[in-house]
């Protein structure tokens, strides 16, 4: 996944003919560090991504040629969740190029039903995290439409605006 975060642009310390070392120890180098790390924090908290409803039918075999059919076309399933629903069953799939996901999906006869951008969640396998989440969310009245976890431990959260549960989600 590519950085969004930018950097401020810092001047080379040799134009202003000043030693390497000095440059190191610097207030703008360490305001630069700073500001690069808070980015990095940031990124890692709140990704975002694609979640896809696929509608599969209720028959051996349906998942594997899902499954078959994004490998053989290169496409990461980055994370899954299924349940059964009226003869058949709803697939949601995390992928970071919907567009290209459903050109290979639709010509084959998949039923892609939904399509959302979620937020991406890194959280720690602790008691409560999941409460603490989904608070700051209802205190705002935000309601959250799909959730489910990757084998990476991220949370994936469908919800309303994404923006403002970002932002409500900083920790």
């Amino acid at each position: 996944m590519a950085r969004s975060s930018t950097l401020p642009l810092i001047a080379n310390p040799w134009d202003q003919n000043e030693s390497p070392v000095s440059w190191v120890d610097s207030k703008p180098m360490r305001q630069w560090i700073q500001h690069a790390i808070a980015s990095a924090e940031m990124e890692s908290l709140h990704r975002t991504s694609y979640d896809l409803t696929i509608r599969l039918d209720d028959k051996p075999g349906s998942l594997a040629a899902l499954g078959e059919l994004l490998g053989d076309a290169g496409i990461n399933i980055d994370g899954i969740c299924g349940v059964p629903c009226e003869g058949g069953a709803l697939l949601h799939i995390l992928v970071q190029d919907p567009a290209n996901t459903r050109q290979v999906l639709e010509p084959a006869g998949f039923n892609v039903t939904g399509e959302q951008k979620v937020l991406l969640l890194n959280v720690i396998d602790r008691p409560g995290e999941l409460g603490g989440i989904a608070r700051r969310l209802a205190d705002a009245k935000l309601n959250i439409n799909l959730l489910y976890l990757t084998a990476s431990m991220d949370l994936v959260i469908g919800v309303d605006p994404i923006e403002q549960a970002a932002i409500l989600l900083k920790r």
